[in-house]
């Protein structure tokens, strides 16, 4: 969302982790980039090498980085869920 701080924002995707994601490049799982068109807004990328596979993410603003810990547990966790829901 335009008001998370890309410096806060925490992605959590089946593709990989990011605090603060970094810009986007074809070859960074998980980017941020300008929005087309000026506004001043952020977009979320999430690059993959697949074709035709559901991919997923959660996206949150904090104030402090996730330890690797936290990161890991909430990807098995949203990893488990995504399963449970589309399987």
């Amino acid at each position: 969302p335009a008001s998370f701080p890309t410096a806060t924002t925490t992605v959590v995707s089946d593709l990989g982790t990011a605090y603060a994601p970094p810009a986007y490049t074809s070859s960074t799982p998980v980017g941020t980039a300008a929005e087309p068109g000026g506004t001043g807004s952020r977009r979320l990328l999430l690059t993959d090498t697949d074709s035709g596979t559901l991919h997923y993410a959660l996206v949150t603003n904090g104030a402090t980085s996730p330890s690797a810990s936290v990161l890991s547990a909430a990807k098995s966790e949203l990893a488990t869920w995504m399963a449970s829901k589309f399987s």
